[in-house]
């Protein structure tokens, strides 16, 4: 993904200034457990984040039924 940055949640806190405040944030995992804690975590930061319900792995089995 394009502007995709790989920022592990223990570290997220700590990376808030890599993060653009210009545009949304879109977190992600693999099932949407973590990257919804970090989502929340960066809206209490001010920044405008969002989380991928359910993870990437669902949302690559809902584009393979495309």
């Amino acid at each position: 993904m394009p502007d995709a940055a790989f920022i592990p949640m223990k570290s997220a806190a700590a990376r808030v200034g890599e993060l653009p405040t210009d545009r949304p944030i879109v977190v992600m995992c693999g099932a949407g457990g973590r990257s919804e804690v970090v989502a929340k975590v960066l809206l209490g930061l001010g920044l405008d984040a969002v989380n991928l319900a359910r993870g990437v792995r669902a949302w690559v089995a809902e584009s393979a039924r495309l």
